[in-house]
């Protein structure tokens, strides 16, 4: 995905606005098997910026 899908996702999931998006890809660790070597597969991670006063609560907020 690229930073304008992402953008769009974010928003429409989380009910949101989007300030920016920042990506990086991380490359997959080399590592050993019973066969030779063998690679994890590359991943890439967002960093979403949030418009002033929304918030996304992943783990829900303290209880009680």
């Amino acid at each position: 995905a690229n930073k304008t899908e992402i953008k769009i996702a974010v928003e429409k999931i989380f009910n949101v606005k989007v300030t920016a998006v920042n990506t990086l890809n991380r490359p997959g660790k080399t590592r050993r098997t019973r066969t030779g070597l063998g690679k994890r597969k590359d991943t890439k991670r967002a960093i979403v910026s949030l418009a002033e006063g929304d918030r996304i609560d992943i783990f829900g907020g303290p209880v009680g």
